[in-house]
């Protein structure tokens, strides 16, 4: 558990998080702080990220000792507060990552599903909730993405707009915390317009409660810390295609959305993928909003993005709606074929897991 803390690239933000940063500082200077040589991955990334490990970093040493003696020394360790941090995320983020499992229960009963159960279990067997556990990617993003659309699919009831504004404060967090949360914004239409009671959808209030939710969490940080968003997000993008090597040529576009939509696959498992792409193609779900909205947010990632590979980490705000989607498909089926057909499905996501953990060599 300890070694993605310890050894991957984004150990970085744990070492940087416990030499003693304060936040205030790092916000206000963030644009010349990424360019420090120490920083390889906070200049493709907002503040929130660097600014949520130091605040794990300021928990960790409240809660463990600094004179407490490990039996197992680590030669990464820089001093006590680097190895206290180390130590508290490696029990924190699996815990942040299992919370994700109630907002994602809570929007299954806003839709009002037959089995509001299935679907977050078919989640936690999948390999990437199980497998990627250490990532802040997994820690965060699915509870983060769950919460902003339970919020929405709540504020599409009748007299319960201001809900939306709780998930324009919820866009906000995310979007400071990682960029690749923006597509989860989009997603709020769809959302809204599957919600069993969208027959009393008030969308002019919707919008300016959402609004007001975002554009009031930024406007606190601007006019607090001087933070730009826009900046940010440009210098981050620039940096990103520079890193990575990215260039706006037809061929590359094409290379890694082959390998973007056949990793997608792979790791949802066979059977998923392929009640994925039926539900997709079938004109039965054509105009289910969720569905419809969710291959538009795929296309526009395969076509617009610029990451080749980490699919798994990168779109794993993605998974909850494909599970409720391939859940929507399921329900169709015949009630005396439909057990058997979820039993499957789960034995083989289960087992599917299993066989990527024998082989894993991530954290």
């Amino acid at each position: 558990m300890r070694h993605h803390a310890i050894a991957s690239g984004h150990s970085e933000f744990v070492i940087t998080a416990s030499r003693g940063f304060h936040a205030t500082e790092i916000l206000e200077r963030y644009e010349e702080f990424v360019l420090l040589p120490t920083q390889r991955f906070s200049p493709s990334k907002p503040p929130g990220q660097l600014l949520t490990y130091i605040a794990f970093d300021r928990i960790s040493r409240q809660l463990i000792p600094q004179n407490i003696h490990f039996e197992d020394p680590i030669p990464q360790v820089i001093d006590p507060p680097h190895r206290q941090l180390i130590e508290f995320i490696s029990v924190l983020f699996p815990l942040m990552a299992a919370l994700s499992v109630l907002p994602f229960y809570a929007l299954c009963r806003q839709f009002r599903l037959i089995q509001p159960w299935l679907p977050p279990l078919l989640f936690v067997a999948s390999a990437p909730f199980s497998l990627i556990v250490m990532h802040f990617d997994q820690a965060l993003y699915p509870l983060l993405s769950c919460l902003m659309w339970w919020a929405v699919a709540k504020g599409a009831e009748a007299s319960k707009a201001r809900w939306a504004g709780l998930a324009g404060i919820i866009a906000g967090i995310g979007s400071f915390v990682s960029f690749s949360l923006l597509p989860a914004i989009l997603l709020c239409i769809p959302i809204a317009l599957s919600a069993p009671q969208k027959k009393h959808l008030q969308w002019p209030k919707m919008i300016l409660w959402f609004g007001f939710g975002l554009c009031s969490f930024y406007l606190l940080l601007w006019l607090f810390f001087g933070y730009n968003p826009i900046l940010r997000y440009q210098n981050a993008m620039i940096h990103h295609a520079t890193w990575k090597g990215w260039v706006n040529e037809y061929w590359l576009f094409w290379l890694a959305s082959k390998l973007n939509t056949a990793e997608l696959f792979w790791w949802l498992s066979p059977p998923a993928s392929l009640l994925l792409v039926h539900a997709w193609l079938s004109r039965t779900y054509s105009t289910n909003p969720l569905i419809f909205g969710n291959l538009i947010i795929v296309i526009v990632l395969l076509a617009l993005g610029k990451t080749i590979g980490e699919i798994a980490r990168l779109w794993l705000f993605l998974m909850p709606l494909f599970w409720i989607q391939i859940h929507i498909h399921i329900e169709d089926i015949k009630p005396k074929n439909r057990t058997t057909v979820q039993i499957f499905l789960l034995l083989f996501i289960f087992l599917w897991t299993v066989g990527f953990k024998s082989k894993q060599d991530f954290w």
